[in-house]
């Protein structure tokens, strides 16, 4: 199976495709639009052969996780492709989310979107639809399974009542979609990828604690919590995880006003000699690289260091700018360098 976390700037968009028989399947998790480009429908494109989507993910209801989904969903309506399964948190039976969207334009969008994929469900194109639900959603893929881990039913209540809360004004501060984020282990005996999108502390936490596989297994890569923001970030967590050497770390990231990833989490990781993986060089990751001290040993963060006035800068730039891509096979991950 291949793994890719494209660089769509500031947001989320992660593919992976897997061969059943003679057909290649796609899996999706989210999908965002940058610079006027489409770059999951791009690769989509790239596909030599027949293939199948077997699944779409929209991990939560914020612009940086779906813009790219209606485009992407026209493609396939143009071009005759069904989408066995579509999975997402932002369906209106959950929650009155709409209520609380961030500007009337995105409230338009999610509409449209909606309406758009209750109509391709009832024609058919979507074969399937529902939440995403912990336990429930799981997916065979070469030998492994991909789990859904988060959120719960209570989740989506205990956000749907802070909604009404919000709406009446009982409470002031807006709920966070972020609360009923995704988070998806892809697992097999040998070890265990955490794709956690936006997630919050509070999911990590129900995570450790509801799913021993986590104690008991060995992580082998992960995707770093909301962009690597501080207040997704819980240290103790990835320090206690069992986890390979020099575990993959990816971060996916773009210039953005909420200058991501945080300083503080890249030096987390790098404290805790994790391997650094980034869709762009930007903020805490060039920050905290351009500051480094040479007399350290940073080689698991780097592949090598050049002098130039005085500053260390990155000579390998691809592990730090572009899509990641990864090999997986039985949950073990190979990185596949850019050409």
């Amino acid at each position: 199976m291949n793994l890719s976390f494209k660089d769509v700037g500031q947001g989320d968009s992660i593919i992976l495709t897997w061969e059943e028989g003679s057909i290649i399947k796609v899996g999706i998790i989210d999908c965002h639009r940058y610079c006027r480009t489409n770059p999951v429908l791009d690769e989509l494109k790239q596909i030599k052969g027949a293939f199948e989507i077997e699944f779409i993910v929209i991990s939560h209801a914020h612009r940086d996780h779906y813009s790219g989904v209606k485009e992407f969903l026209t493609y396939c309506v143009e071009s005759n492709i069904q989408i066995n399964n579509f999975i997402s948190t932002l369906h209106p039976t959950q929650f009155q989310f709409l209520e609380i969207s961030l500007s009337k334009n995105e409230l338009k969008s999610i509409v449209k979107l909606i309406e758009m994929v209750n109509t391709l469900e009832a024609s058919g194109v979507i074969k399937d639809m529902y939440p995403a639900y912990n336990k429930i959603v799981n997916f065979s893929i070469e030998g492994m399974i991909l789990t859904c881990l988060y959120p719960r039913q209570s989740d989506y209540n205990r956000l749907g009542n802070n909604i009404r809360k919000y709406i009446k004004g009982t409470v002031k501060t807006k709920p966070d979609l972020n609360y009923i984020s995704t988070i998806f282990k892809l697992r097999s005996d040998s070890g265990y990828l955490l794709l956690t999108s936006d997630c919050v502390i509070s999911a990590i936490d129900y995570i450790n604690r509801a799913d021993t596989d986590l104690r008991e297994n060995i992580l082998q890569l992960t995707q770093v919590p909301h962009h690597g923001s501080e207040k997704n970030h819980k240290k103790k967590f990835w320090t206690d995880i069992r986890r390979i050497n020099q575990c993959p770390a990816v971060f996916s990231v773009g210039e953005s006003s909420h200058n991501l990833p945080d300083e503080e989490v890249v030096e987390d990781f790098i404290d805790l000699q994790y391997k650094l993986f980034s869709t762009n060089y930007v903020s805490g990751i060039k920050t905290y690289i351009e500051n480094v001290d040479i007399e350290g040993d940073y080689s698991f963060v780097l592949d090598s260091f050049s002098e130039l006035e005085d500053e260390f800068v990155a000579k390998d730039t691809d592990r730090f700018r572009g899509d990641k891509r990864f090999s997986v096979i039985d949950a073990k991950v190979k990185y596949i360098a850019a050409n």
